[in-house]
């Protein structure tokens, strides 16, 4: 007989508790590095699975973040962190209604 059920949320391990991983290692070489062996899709599916990532740790920890990122350096320069910013707090305002 089942007593009890709980979710448990694996898309990030913490490592203490205020230090998480996300269990990404490649993925600032595969969105920042020239040499990446990836196209823009490739790159854009990295985005959003670290976006969902964060958002599952947010939701995980019922926590709001204020999302920050650098101003890219050219108008219309395309820039992955305000990307993942831009997804993240997508996913939390649909995760509010």
């Amino acid at each position: 007989r089942l007593k009890s059920l709980k979710e448990l949320n694996l898309e990030f391990i913490s490592l203490e508790s205020r230090a998480f991983t996300l269990e990404l290692p490649d993925a600032f070489h595969h969105i920042y590095s020239p040499s990446a062996p990836i196209g823009a899709n490739r790159k854009q599916e990295m985005e959003r699975r670290i976006a969902d990532k964060l958002l599952t740790l947010c939701v995980t920890l019922g926590q709001r973040p204020a999302v920050r990122y650098k101003k890219p350096m050219r108008e219309g320069y395309y820039d992955s962190a305000q990307e993942v910013a831009k997804l993240v707090e997508e996913g939390m305002d649909s995760v509010e209604r």
